[in-house]
């Protein structure tokens, strides 16, 4: 059942044709959680059968997120629309705006669409990318040059090593053995 179908019968509940019947037990085959099928259902046997409880009633009942909602649904006598069209007078501001955003919304459709030959302006090519390749002292571990290493960067770890004896002077001495431990 789509949702065209669904809210047609939906404007029509309990009275669907015997085909939509059908198409409600479908949907309730696929979707057998659909509340809103049960009720659709159930208000179309309700109707049917003067309204008299029936097992789909019940089962409406059972998956109803609210019984007093449903209960209404089965109450409910569907009116024939009004036919009576209710004047107004053209000073209304009201109207007179409606008119005028109608005419603006009609006059945008019926506009003729061109495209602009003009090439579009040249959009700035920086590469964002080249911070985050680029190492910042304050990411700069002990850890990361040991990593460095194992990667075969030996160049990239005493690098890393010499502003480590920089940022950390009380160091100097184990990084100057690292980085001869490197050399080797």
């Amino acid at each position: 059942m789509s949702l065209h179908h669904l809210l047609a019968s939906l404007q029509r509940v309990g009275q669907l044709s015997k085909q939509e019947q059908a198409t409600v037990e479908h949907t309730l085959a696929q979707y057998p959680f659909c509340s809103l099928a049960y009720a659709l259902q159930a208000k179309t046997t309700y109707t049917a059968d003067n309204a008299a409880p029936t097992l789909e009633v019940q089962k409406a009942a059972v998956y109803a997120p609210s019984r007093t909602a449903l209960k209404q649904l089965l109450a409910y006598i569907p009116q024939a629309p009004a036919t009576r069209v209710q004047q107004v007078s053209p000073t209304d501001t009201s109207t007179a705006l409606l008119a005028q955003q109608l005419a603006l919304i009609d006059a945008f459709i019926s506009a003729p669409r061109t495209r602009s030959s003009e090439p579009a302006a040249a959009i700035p090519t920086d590469d964002f990318s080249e911070n985050s390749t680029q190492l910042h002292d304050a990411l700069l571990t002990e850890s990361l040059a040991q990593l460095r290493y194992q990667q075969g960067d030996s160049a990239g770890a005493k690098a890393i090593y010499d502003k480590l004896k920089l940022k950390f002077p009380e160091k100097n001495a184990y990084f100057t053995q690292l980085i001869a431990a490197l050399k080797q």
